[in-house]
């Protein structure tokens, strides 16, 4: 569970009871996102059971517990099921206890309930530090393999890789690029909107699935960021993207971790959905990709106007695991070499690199 996050977005599970709350970031090398806590606050999850990550009932969440002062101890967190149910699953009350992982005693009865909520409490003098995860910026771990000739795909008016004397860089995008300083809201920052422009020359129309605006064997890399997880039959994509490449040319992404972000309420996809849609050669999104979406991480958005207006949502939902064997079947058909994943517990995105066969 990605506290930091919920805080961020103020999730619709979220409720704080008593006290002062609020996302917090713990400096540090890797730095440490998590929440502060004043003396008597109290916050609760609701529906917790919803969340993805819950599911299996985890002893451990990579949760870690920090102090600013040096009075004692006093926290804890509690589930409460909606039939009345309550059970202390952790209580930290020695100093020894900081900085170390949380374990939760989940009773046998939290799998038996409708619906349970978690509640957390600093009972101490002075504030704490709820922290979540380690953060990692995954992007910059295989940055290293974008160099030559090659595309990012759906880099929107922020291109990740910017060209240099070592990297010929295009974007793709689904809209001509002089629409989009029109287009993009008013909400992006004019500063923004300059950086972009001096790169508007690059920018060529395309579809993001096929790469068919692109010379088989053309490119050195293939890098998208939060884009993989709107394509439709990611098998055939990765197929798609494999004979843009050359020799020993990679495929590098960054995709949201489901159990961490807004989707925490939905099921990771799965290999026997992906080979569906392959042997179909499903290319567009049918209605029931857009109400699986809406219905766990926006369900107060309409289907009809998000189809109407051609919204772009998530049709599959990856963790870090579960993209680990869509890529494994990719090397297992020779299609790639091999991959790598970067990931850290609780972090909102991860990265993936695949090398196509040298």
């Amino acid at each position: 569970m990605n506290l930091f996050d919920l805080f961020t977005r103020s999730d619709r599970m979220l409720a704080v009871l008593a006290g002062t709350a609020k996302a917090h970031v713990l400096r540090g090398k890797p730095k440490t996102l998590g929440v502060h806590m004043e003396a008597g606050t109290r916050f609760r999850l609701r529906d917790a059971g919803t969340a993805h990550g819950l599911k299996c009932f985890p002893r451990t969440l990579n949760w870690e517990l920090f102090s600013e002062g040096d009075a004692a101890v006093n926290f804890r967190v509690i589930i409460r099921a909606s039939t009345g149910e309550r059970h202390p699953l952790a209580w930290l009350t020695h100093r020894s206890d900081l900085g170390r992982a949380i374990f939760l005693d989940w009773p046998i009865w939290a799998g038996f309930v409708p619906q349970y909520a978690l509640e957390f409490e600093n009972l101490g003098s002075e504030p704490v530090i709820l922290g979540c995860t380690r953060f990692i910026d995954s992007r910059y771990k295989f940055a290293g393999l974008l160099r030559g000739v090659g595309v990012e795909v759906g880099p929107g008016m922020n291109p990740f890789v910017k060209p240099s004397p070592e990297v010929s860089v295009r974007y793709i995008e689904a809209a001509a690029a002089e629409n989009w300083a029109t287009t993009a809201g008013t909400g992006i920052d004019a500063a923004l909107r300059a950086n972009a422009a001096t790169l508007w020359e690059r920018y060529i129309v395309g579809n993001a699935q096929t790469l068919d605006m692109i010379e088989d064997g053309e490119l050195d890399f293939i890098f998208s960021a939060h884009v993989v997880e709107h394509l439709m039959n990611p098998l055939g994509v990765l197929e798609n993207w494999r004979r843009k490449l050359r020799p020993g040319g990679y495929v590098v992404a960054v995709v949201p971790d489901c159990r961490f972000c807004f989707d925490l309420r939905q099921t990771p996809s799965t290999m026997a959905e992906w080979r569906d849609e392959e042997l179909s050669e499903s290319w567009e999104a049918p209605r029931v990709k857009y109400e699986t979406f809406f219905a766990g991480s926006a369900p107060s958005a309409s289907v009809d106007e998000a189809i109407a207006n051609n919204v772009s949502v998530h049709l599959h939902f990856y963790t870090s695991e579960s993209i680990a064997e869509l890529l494994r079947e990719t090397v297992q058909r020779g299609l790639y070499d091999g991959f790598n994943v970067n990931s850290a517990p609780n972090n909102k995105e991860f990265a993936f690199a695949l090398r196509s066969p040298a």
